[in-house]
């Protein structure tokens, strides 16, 4: 029989465990970076902003992306951070995936609407944008072998008291891991900035509390 003693003992095992996970983000720091044409954000030290020969490496990855799904990403204007160990190529940096991905498109002025400015939708614009980005969204991703496994739809939100349209579903590359995506786009003016964090799901625990205090640390220069 599964004795109290057992019982009490791989309870608080699980309970020790649960502690370690949830110390383990709230103890980590922050840094904050600048980022042109945006503002700035504060970025867990368990990340890094990409360069060096993996950042290469991903460029020319992102140009034949460009070429087969047409997302219409430039690597100049994009700052990527992404866990740690990546640039030195060390092998316990490709145990996880998390990405922190800033893009900003430049326009004219008023293009845009202001960063004061709600997204204001009725639910049936918001059913139909929705549907429109979920269609494109699966079609460029399919070209890539990325589905979509859940659609969790747009919302209007305010990050940090700055108005932004969140897109977020649950996406999957080839048979890898589940990976959940969240996108914000803020309209500011003369430019649009996007900012997508995502992290493989399995390991939410360690990365979502993390890329919330990020989101709140994100101060956009209105324009």
């Amino acid at each position: 029989m599964f004795s109290k003693t057992k019982f009490y003992i791989l309870l608080l095992q699980m309970l020790i465990l649960l502690a370690s996970s949830l110390s383990n983000a709230s103890d980590i720091n922050f840094q904050k970076y600048s980022i042109p044409n945006l503002g700035e954000i504060s970025i867990p030290l368990n990340m890094e902003l990409q360069g060096g020969r993996y950042k290469e490496l991903n460029n020319e990855v992102l140009e034949i992306i460009n070429a087969r799904a047409d997302l219409g990403l430039s690597p100049d204007s994009r700052y990527v951070f992404q866990q740690k160990g990546l640039h030195s190529f060390d092998k316990n940096g490709f145990n996880t995936y998390a990405r922190i991905i800033i893009h900003t498109t430049l326009g004219n002025y008023s293009e845009y609407a202001s960063l004061k400015d709600p997204y204001a939708l009725t639910a049936f614009e918001r059913n139909q944008l929705s549907q429109q980005l979920r269609t494109q969204t699966t079609q460029s991703l399919a070209k890539i072998n990325i589905k979509i496994i859940r659609w969790y739809g747009i919302n209007p939100v305010k990050i940090n008291d700055q108005n932004a349209l969140e897109v977020s579903y649950l996406r999957q590359l080839g048979n890898n891991p589940y990976v959940a995506v969240r996108a914000y786009y803020f309209e500011n003016n003369d430019r649009e900035h996007l900012v997508t964090v995502s992290y493989r799901l399995s390991d939410e625990k360690v990365w979502k509390p993390l890329f919330i205090k990020s989101l709140k640390s994100l101060k956009i220069i209105s324009r």
